[in-house]
């Protein structure tokens, strides 16, 4: 069919753009908002105006949204989510506000609307475009676990399974529903972004758009714009923060990674980069025939770093990265903006990576602040204030 009903409450339907030929069909189902995530012209969709309405008689009545884009695994389609979710809630959820201009609660509300997504086929960006409505209105549906997850891995585990199930929500009404590689990567995101109002200015966001600005410089043989995160987080703790930033540090202590020869500090937590060891997503990029190597991972994976710019602005794709200690000055580690594989079999691009021979792991306690200023003896805990 071209197109179907998502199993709910709403009239959310999805399917391919030859619906628009049949206008007919629309107005019986009583459509209202069409979001179009594919670019055609208007005046293909003409039909016989001899035969019944054309698409241009239902574009007057219907509210009408395009999302030009193409189904690749590199376009972005997250910068276009939020605008796509509120069209979509705004077309099953017209009568959202009364006649006074207060919003009704959410269990007040009935959906009243229909709303039709499209792409060409049905299968890859309307699907992916509806999956993050759904991920963004029932987010309990699909999250099996705390909202607040507490380490990457955790976070990074439950957009996998809040996504891979509002594509099979999806795909229950639509057997052909299967976003492609890099869409489904972009709702993972989506969903560790809490699903905002506004992703341009999400940190998560800049560093996925900063590693696509990569991989095309790369491609084209240079080097990219330099970006370093703790300059980054830096910026943003002078101002309000939400999310991450502001999250305050649940642990007791935290690993540092220290140059082995002067101890000076390299890496703190948070800028080191978890690796799913022994493959994963990122094996896709990988070379079918090519051997994976053996043996425990002898990397550290980190973020670029303000202390490597001396050695990133001489614009190399690959290099060497040196303790920035001047009275040391020890090779630590490499790096290379194509990505290299490690002996685990992970794929990481780019790759700042630290090698365990040259670094030590030093947990470094956070001390809880003194009571009254007064220095307590040795393990003696400060009084609660009574």
């Amino acid at each position: 069919m071209s197109l179907d009903r998502i199993e709910g409450k709403e009239n959310l339907y999805i399917g391919s753009i030859f619906a628009l030929r049949r206008p007919k069909a629309l107005m019986d189902h009583g459509i209202t908002h069409v979001l179009s995530v594919v670019g055609f012209k208007p005046r293909e969709m003409e039909g016989d105006a001899s035969k019944g309405p054309t698409w241009n008689d239902f574009r007057k009545k219907a509210k009408h949204m395009m999302i030009d884009i193409d189904d690749v695994d590199d376009e972005d389609l997250l910068i276009h989510l939020p605008e796509a979710v509120r069209f979509i809630d705004e077309g099953l959820y017209p009568k959202r506000t009364s006649a006074d201009g207060e919003s009704s609660s959410e269990d007040e509300l009935e959906s009243s609307g229909a709303v039709f997504v499209h792409c060409a086929m049905g299968k890859s960006r309307s699907v992916a475009t509806a999956a993050a409505y759904l991920l963004w209105k029932y987010p309990q549906r699909f999250s099996r676990t705390a909202a607040s997850s507490d380490t990457p891995e955790m976070r990074q585990n439950d957009a996998r399974e809040a996504v891979n199930g509002a594509i099979e929500w999806i795909r229950k009404s639509r057997s052909i529903a299967d976003p492609n590689w890099g869409f489904r990567s972009q709702l993972k995101l989506w969903w560790e972004m809490g699903c905002p109002d506004d992703v341009e200015s999400h940190p998560i966001y800049r560093k996925w758009a900063y590693k696509r600005e990569i991989e095309r410089s790369v491609a084209c043989g240079m080097a990219p714009e330099l970006r370093f995160e703790d300059e980054e987080i830096s910026q943003k703790a002078k101002a309000t923060t939400v999310g991450e930033l502001a999250k305050p540090v649940a642990s007791s202590s935290e690993p540092e990674l220290r140059c082995r020869k002067c101890r000076k500090t390299l890496a703190t937590a948070r800028f080191i980069v978890p690796v799913n060891h022994g493959g994963g997503e990122a094996m896709k990029t990988v070379e079918k025939h090519a051997p994976l190597p053996s043996g425990p991972c002898p990397h550290h994976f980190i973020e670029p770093l303000s202390w490597m710019r001396p050695t990133l602005e001489q614009g190399e794709l690959d290099g060497r990265l040196c303790c920035p200690n001047a009275k040391c000055g020890a090779s630590v580690g490499r790096y290379s903006w194509k990505g290299f594989q490690c002996s685990c079999g992970e794929w990481v691009t780019p790759a700042f990576s630290l090698q365990k021979s040259k670094v030590d792991v030093v947990t470094k306690a956070v001390r809880p602040p003194a009571s009254l200023g007064i220095r307590m003896p040795p393990g003696a805990a400060p009084r609660e204030n009574l």
